[in-house]
């Protein structure tokens, strides 16, 4: 199993295991439940252009919901709320510094 952090197009920078890859080059086997049974939990965060650059939008209670799926599904999530945050924030500026 895998957790994968993207933003919605596969030619773009995702952030795999907390590798950052191309999403063409993330290895996701066909035998994966989740393709096999559609298992997976995912969560959408709403990013907002500010003056003082990008804001996810309330995060915390993003990340949380996550967590609740994932435990209910009985997944590890295997990083705090603090790494997926740096996570979402080092993709952001990686993606506005090729747009």
């Amino acid at each position: 199993m895998g957790f994968l952090i993207m933003h919605f197009s596969a030619n773009k920078t995702v952030c795999y295991n907390g590798q950052f890859m191309s999403g063409q080059d993330v290895p996701v086997s066909v035998f994966s439940p989740g393709l096999q049974y559609g298992q997976g939990i995912m969560e959408g965060i709403r990013v907002y252009d500010t003056v003082d650059g990008s804001y996810l939008f309330k995060a915390e209670a993003h990340l949380e919901r996550l967590r609740e799926g994932a435990a209910w599904m009985k997944l590890e999530i295997p990083y705090s709320n603090l790494r997926l945050m740096q996570f979402m924030e080092r993709l952001l500026l990686h993606h506005q510094a090729r747009e």
